[in-house]
């Protein structure tokens, strides 16, 4: 939610109406060319671009799935 005041000389106005914030964004496109780095019997180094496609929100982490499987 957000409001907002004018300001002039005379001073400050009142706030508006509340308006909602909404985010118009969707979730991202998957990451692009995964490749393992490094790999022994204990630890995986692996790497990896962006989407291409953020969603329309800037990606800030990514979420690792590792089975032996």
């Amino acid at each position: 939610m957000y409001k907002v005041k004018a300001v002039n000389f005379a001073g400050v106005g009142a706030f508006s109406v509340p308006s909602d914030f909404i985010i118009a964004a969707t979730v991202p496109d998957q990451p692009v060319n995964l490749i393992r780095l490094f790999a022994d019997n204990k630890f995986i180094t692996v790497g990896w671009n962006a989407p291409v496609f953020d969603g329309g929100s800037p990606v800030f982490g990514y979420k690792i799935l590792w089975d032996r499987g």
